[in-house]
């Protein structure tokens, strides 16, 4: 999406309104504006309060801001409104829904004008059966709302973040101690840094003797 964004930048100067707009409203290309929270979403209402932009030399609010970057290059309008409907997929699909709704979604890309989406669409179709079952739900996780006290329970869907993690911690060690040249040492190594409960000895005993 943000190479999309800047192959559309660069066809403008760098003085022009448009190249202002895509370089310091970007943000708003990749913020899904209409499931924003209610707090968000007021800003984004046609009847705030307008103030003047010395570029553009108007009266303008986020309102017209994002009106005026969708309208700008008709490639960038299909590219949002695709990315928008990608987030909302992964967003309210469920385990029952998720293999309808990505079907769709990938012959969305796929019938999309832009290289880069007929790409991704190949991309979602090698990884279907993961993204999908990725849906999956491990449990629950509940918030608290600071403003009102309110209770609400957000899913937990099955992701690869535990082992993300396990692999930064394997980056670490080996970045801080500038590599291991003993295979054997750094795997205890490794292995006792992972695994809280594990005891160390410097005579490890020998298996023949366990």
């Amino acid at each position: 999406m943000d190479t999309i964004r800047i192959n559309v930048m660069k066809k403008y100067p760098k003085d022009s309104d448009e190249h202002y707009l895509l370089k310091k409203f970007n943000w708003m290309i990749f913020k899904n504006t209409d499931k924003l929270s209610t707090d968000e979403s007021d800003k984004f209402d046609p009847n705030v309060e307008k103030k003047y932009n010395k570029k553009l030399k108007k009266y303008l609010n986020l309102y017209d801001i994002k009106s005026m970057l969708a309208n700008i290059d008709e490639t960038l309008s299909e590219a949002w409104y695709i990315k928008d409907e990608f987030q909302d997929m992964y967003q309210n699909s469920t385990i029952d829904t998720i293999e309808n709704d990505l079907d769709k979604m990938i012959q969305l890309f796929k019938d999309s004008h832009i290289g880069q989406f007929q790409e991704f669409a190949n991309t979602l179709r090698g990884w279907r059966t993961e993204i999908i079952n990725s849906f999956t739900v491990m449990g629950y996780k509940y918030l608290i709302n600071s403003s009102d006290g309110v209770v609400s329970a957000q899913q937990i869907k099955m992701n690869n973040a535990l082992i993300e993690r396990k692999n930064g911690i394997i980056k670490c060690l080996k970045k801080n101690a500038c590599g291991y040249s003993n295979w054997t040492r750094f795997r205890n190594r490794v292995l006792y840094v992972l695994d809280k409960s594990a005891n160390f000895s410097l005579s490890p005993f020998d298996k023949e003797d366990n």
